[in-house]
């Protein structure tokens, strides 16, 4: 059962709640943060955190219970201009949720990621790749990078 507190942070684009947690194994009750947007240009200790699977996980200091907080987050790196955005399936059968930020072609309603603190301005953003587990979202983005560091940007028309 998570049960939401005050704290927020939407510090340099990136935005977390503070919650309450209480451990389904023990019944022990923490404070964890939970990541709703990463901005990869201006939070890289945030996007390591990311890669090492570090980002929205539970672990009981109590009965050492771990596993993963299925929430919505969404990535995005202006630097290398995309975006992507990690929809938990769950999530999926949420009909206020579906059609707040997802127009009826897949793409991401104007808005639509108000949640994390974040309001679309550019075409990546509303192009975001939807991916439905945080290890699918790690292998995207660990993609793209590698791409950006490979591929040279074109100037023109090529597609």
């Amino acid at each position: 059962m998570l049960i939401p507190v005050c704290a927020k942070n939407n510090d340099r684009m990136s935005s977390f709640h503070q919650i309450e947690v209480e451990c389904p194994a023990c019944r022990a009750r923490q404070d964890i943060r939970i990541w709703q947007a990463i901005d990869a240009a201006r939070n890289k200790e945030v996007r390591e955190q990311l890669i090492t699977g570090r980002i929205n996980y539970f672990y009981c200091s109590s009965c050492r219970f771990e596993g993963e907080i299925a929430a919505p987050l969404l990535y995005y790196d202006t630097e290398k201009q995309f975006c992507a955005s990690y929809v938990p399936a769950e999530y999926l059968d949420d009909e206020e949720y579906v059609s707040r930020t997802f127009t009826p072609d897949g793409t991401v309603r104007a808005g639509g990621f108000a949640e994390g603190g974040i309001s679309p301005g550019t075409d990546y953003f509303r192009h975001a790749h939807i991916v439905f587990s945080l290890p699918e979202l790690i292998r995207y983005v660990l993609f793209r990078e590698r791409v950006s560091q490979l591929v040279p940007p074109v100037s023109g028309g090529e597609p």
